[in-house]
């Protein structure tokens, strides 16, 4: 899905933006005391895609730090960062924009690791006109059908991916693919991505993409589906829980042997 350098980029990416647009962000709704610029960031320290969301904040720290010189200061006024954990919740995670904002004094947003809960909050940024700085999630509709004036990408998303993989796949494994990716939607427009750059390619898919649950833990059934496809190479698009059970089912069953395998996912729980 996305690393720890990807997020770095994105504390880099960040303090560019703000110094190009600092005037911008004075806002009737945030409460500045003295020079300080507070930047709330939305993320998942105990949900679902909690391994992600430590490596955004970690990321994020040091990009920031690395950006300034370690002075964590940004024209002439400090940085400080006021971290929310949703849980990949989308309620939480709107509730928590409204109280970054109205409470907390926050003037730019960041985050966050779910493409899900990213979507949904664009809205609440909006309706504050308040500049959400997004990512890591990297659904194509952020910055797309969902797109609006306050939304900002800081981070690749899965065309992206998809461009970087698909002379790949079909040169190396020939045209006709097969997907499974997991049933949010990080998974479904992602999936939607890598058809329109693959079919672009000269591939073929030859079946509908195969959703699966997020909380799926035995995936015996939709890997049997990729094996029975006749698929030339198959190509997984997950997250979060099940990243584990995914990878040692489909070794068990022997599903790469059959059908090669072109991946994209990141969780140091594989590793």
């Amino acid at each position: 899905m996305f690393g720890k350098k990807s997020v770095f980029v994105t504390g880099i990416v960040f303090i560019t933006v703000l110094t190009l647009a600092l005037p911008t962000f004075a806002h009737p709704s945030s409460a500045r005391q003295d020079d300080v610029l507070k930047i709330g960031v939305l993320t998942d320290h105990s949900g679902a895609l909690q391994i992600y969301g430590i490596e955004q904040s970690r990321g994020f720290q040091l990009g920031l730090e690395y950006a300034t010189d370690g002075t964590m200061e940004v024209a002439g006024r400090k940085l400080e960062i006021v971290e929310r954990d949703n849980a990949s919740d989308i309620d939480t995670a709107n509730s928590q924009v409204r109280e970054l904002i109205e409470q907390e004094g926050v003037e730019v947003l960041h985050g966050s690791v779910s493409s899900t809960v990213t979507l949904a909050v664009q809205a609440a940024a909006a309706e504050y006109e308040m500049i959400l700085m997004a990512g890591p999630a990297a659904s194509p509709a952020i910055t797309g059908e969902s797109f609006n004036e306050y939304t900002f990408r800081a981070c690749r998303q899965s065309f992206q991916d998809s461009y970087t993989v698909a002379s790949y796949a079909i040169e190396t494994f020939g045209p006709n693919y097969v997907q499974l990716a997991v049933d949010n939607a990080f998974g479904s427009t992602s999936a939607a991505a890598f058809d329109f750059v693959f079919q672009a390619a000269g591939g073929t898919p030859v079946r509908d993409t195969i959703l699966v649950s997020a909380d799926t833990t035995d995936f015996t059934d939709a890997l049997e589906q990729v094996r029975a496809s006749g698929a030339d190479f198959w190509q997984l698009t997950w997250a979060g829980e099940g990243t584990v059970e995914l990878t040692q089912q489909t070794a068990a069953l022997g599903i790469n042997e059959d059908v090669p395998a072109v991946l994209v996912w990141n969780s140091d729980a594989i590793m």
